[in-house]
Protein backbone atom coordinates (compact mmCIF):
# COMPACT_ATOMS: atom_id res chain seq x y z
CA UNK A 1 0.00 0.00 0.00
CA UNK A 2 0.90 3.50 -0.04
CA UNK A 3 2.81 4.57 2.79
CA UNK A 4 2.04 8.22 2.86
CA UNK A 5 -1.68 7.61 5.01
CA UNK A 6 0.67 6.39 7.87
CA UNK A 7 2.77 8.92 7.47
CA UNK A 8 0.38 11.66 7.13
CA UNK A 9 -1.37 9.86 10.49
CA UNK A 10 1.73 10.39 12.29
CA UNK A 11 2.28 13.06 15.11
CA UNK A 12 6.25 12.74 15.24
CA UNK A 13 8.21 10.75 11.85
CA UNK A 14 11.22 9.38 13.55
CA UNK A 15 14.35 8.19 11.43
CA UNK A 16 16.46 6.50 14.75
CA UNK A 17 19.13 5.26 11.46
CA UNK A 18 22.36 4.50 13.25
CA UNK A 19 23.72 2.40 10.27
CA UNK A 20 23.25 2.10 6.59
CA UNK A 21 23.41 4.49 3.58
CA UNK A 22 21.92 5.21 0.32
CA UNK A 23 19.37 7.96 -0.51
CA UNK A 24 17.21 9.68 2.15
CA UNK A 25 13.97 9.67 0.35
CA UNK A 26 11.31 8.45 2.97
CA UNK A 27 12.87 11.26 4.94
CA UNK A 28 12.34 13.91 1.86
CA UNK A 29 8.83 12.56 1.50
CA UNK A 30 8.13 12.78 4.95
CA UNK A 31 9.19 16.67 4.53
CA UNK A 32 7.31 17.40 2.01
CA UNK A 33 4.39 16.17 3.75
CA UNK A 34 5.10 18.76 6.07
CA UNK A 35 5.79 16.30 8.86
CA UNK A 36 7.17 17.02 12.46
CA UNK A 37 10.56 14.49 12.59
CA UNK A 38 12.82 13.70 14.60
CA UNK A 39 16.70 12.09 13.33
CA UNK A 40 19.52 11.06 13.84
CA UNK A 41 22.39 13.15 11.76
CA UNK A 42 22.75 9.53 9.91
CA UNK A 43 19.46 9.74 9.10
CA UNK A 44 19.51 13.28 8.11
CA UNK A 45 22.59 12.62 6.08
CA UNK A 46 22.80 14.42 2.95
CA UNK A 47 20.08 16.37 3.46
CA UNK A 48 20.60 20.45 3.33
CA UNK A 49 18.61 21.18 7.16
CA UNK A 50 19.62 22.41 10.43
CA UNK A 51 18.77 21.17 13.36
CA UNK A 52 15.72 22.83 15.51
CA UNK A 53 14.93 24.44 12.00
CA UNK A 54 13.36 21.72 9.57
CA UNK A 55 13.74 19.06 11.67
CA UNK A 56 15.48 17.66 14.99
CA UNK A 57 18.42 15.66 15.31
CA UNK A 58 19.44 13.57 18.37
CA UNK A 59 22.43 11.29 18.87
CA UNK A 60 22.11 8.90 21.61
CA UNK A 61 18.89 7.08 22.81
CA UNK A 62 17.99 9.18 25.58
CA UNK A 63 18.22 12.96 23.24
CA UNK A 64 16.24 11.16 20.72
CA UNK A 65 13.53 10.36 23.13
CA UNK A 66 13.50 13.24 24.66
CA UNK A 67 13.29 14.87 21.45
CA UNK A 68 10.22 12.82 20.21
CA UNK A 69 8.17 13.44 23.85
CA UNK A 70 9.29 16.95 23.31
CA UNK A 71 7.43 17.51 19.78
CA UNK A 72 4.67 15.12 21.47
CA UNK A 73 3.89 17.51 23.93
CA UNK A 74 4.32 20.85 21.85
CA UNK A 75 2.37 20.69 19.00
CA UNK A 76 2.85 24.72 17.80
CA UNK A 77 6.67 23.56 17.65
CA UNK A 78 5.79 20.19 15.41
CA UNK A 79 4.38 22.68 13.17
CA UNK A 80 6.92 25.10 12.80
CA UNK A 81 9.54 22.47 12.29
CA UNK A 82 7.04 20.60 9.98
CA UNK A 83 6.56 23.87 7.85
CA UNK A 84 9.84 24.73 7.92
CA UNK A 85 10.58 21.10 6.38
CA UNK A 86 7.76 21.70 3.54
CA UNK A 87 9.29 24.66 2.46
CA UNK A 88 12.95 23.20 2.29
CA UNK A 89 11.79 19.90 0.38
CA UNK A 90 9.60 22.18 -2.42
CA UNK A 91 12.71 24.65 -2.47
CA UNK A 92 15.49 22.16 -3.05
CA UNK A 93 14.45 18.47 -3.49
CA UNK A 94 11.32 18.70 -5.68
CA UNK A 95 11.64 16.97 -9.22
CA UNK A 96 12.06 20.28 -11.06
CA UNK A 97 15.08 22.05 -9.25
CA UNK A 98 16.44 18.32 -9.05
CA UNK A 99 16.72 17.66 -12.71
CA UNK A 100 18.56 20.60 -13.82
CA UNK A 101 21.12 19.97 -11.22
CA UNK A 102 21.42 16.30 -12.07
CA UNK A 103 21.74 17.57 -15.93
CA UNK A 104 24.75 19.32 -14.88
CA UNK A 105 26.15 16.31 -13.07
CA UNK A 106 25.11 13.86 -16.14
CA UNK A 107 24.63 15.58 -19.28
CA UNK A 108 22.06 14.61 -21.80
CA UNK A 109 22.86 12.39 -24.47
CA UNK A 110 26.04 11.39 -23.12
CA UNK A 111 26.83 7.73 -21.53
CA UNK A 112 27.40 7.35 -17.85
CA UNK A 113 28.52 4.48 -15.83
Amino acid sequence: GDPRQWVAAATVYVVPMRMGGGVRLKVLQAMAMGCAIVSTPLGAEGIEIQHNREMLLASSPRSFAGAALSLLSNPQKSAQLGAAAKRTATEKYAWDKLLPRLDTIYPPGQDHP
